[in-house]
């Protein structure tokens, strides 16, 4: 009876997590829901059109050979046969998700996996007809410049835009949840925004909702009036900031906060002579 149940309880669980997208199945193909749609390693996927011909194609990423440790000596995309895109880098696995946006435009998510589930590469791809080859949009995860194991991971297509899933030890804030948004403009695909959604400290990492905007200075913080980054304000040690907003504006993150009305932005330095500035947060690595 207990097993009955289970198996009961499993294909609920999965019916619900296939009705709300979380995992795309091949009768998905034609759906106008999330458009975005993961694929698994070795696996031959064969309801969509990703050349364009209105013709389904055959789409596999393959693992290259395994040592004795387990990883692969990289990994390639094969559509219809071809190899259409490769990487000789060391993983221990690679995934890929194809992207359907209004325009007609699909892209390919490619990411590979080394260690401390860091990569040595995560970028949009499309395809070339002329090249017969998947060749890189963009680079998928803006915010690596700015701290380490930094994440993107795709998870919704709306109009002209693609929603991830972002996270990372970022400079000075520690563990940092965002949204990373791309957008197609004039026909490419580029980062437009950041959608920020908290930090996980000391005080938060063991409760369910383990995120907070809201960080105490540990010492005295200095912060800009505006974007231009010229006119600054002082605030004191001990003060407790809740940030509203993140963006990056040329080579500088910026996190925005209120006080009293005005609107403030801080920007991180070197992380090796800021992780100091906040109490409790969290670092890794």
């Amino acid at each position: 009876m207990k097993k009955i149940i289970g198996k009961i309880t499993a294909v609920i669980a999965v019916t619900a997590m296939v009705i709300t997208g979380l995992i795309p199945i091949e009768a998905r193909a034609e759906s106008t829901g999330s458009n975005v749609f993961e694929m698994d390693c070795d696996e031959e996927y064969t309801s969509y059109d990703i050349t364009g011909d209105g013709v389904p194609d055959s789409i596999t990423l393959a693992m290259g050979k395994r040592n004795d440790d387990g990883d692969a000596d990289g990994f390639k995309i094969m559509i219809n046969g071809s190899e259409c895109f490769v990487s000789t880098q060391r993983t221990s696995y690679a995934e890929m998700t194809l992207i359907k946006l209004k325009s007609g435009s699909q892209y390919m998510y490619v990411r590979d996996f080394i260690e401390n589930d860091d990569y040595n590469l995560c970028e949009f791809l499309r395809y070339d007809a002329a090249k017969d080859e998947l060749v890189k949009v963009c680079n998928a995860d803006p915010m690596v410049r700015f701290g380490i194991h930094t994440d993107c991971d795709p998870y919704f297509a709306n109009g002209a835009k693609i929603y991830c899933i972002g996270g990372g030890m970022l400079d000075s804030t520690g563990d940092t949840s965002y949204d990373v948004i791309f957008t197609e403009k004039n026909g490419k695909l580029v980062f437009s925004s950041l959608d920020f959604k908290g930090f996980t400290t000391m005080k938060t990492a063991s409760k369910k909702n383990n995120t907070t905007k809201k960080l105490t200075l540990a010492r005295n913080m200095k912060a800009y009036t505006s974007t231009a980054l010229k006119k600054t304000k002082t605030f004191k040690k001990g003060k407790k900031i809740t940030f509203t907003s993140m963006m990056v504006k040329g080579r500088n993150l910026l996190y925005g906060f209120k006080v009293s009305g005005k609107t403030y932005y801080y920007r991180p330095d070197d992380r090796t002579v800021e992780n100091d500035q906040f109490k409790d947060v969290i670092f890794a690595g």
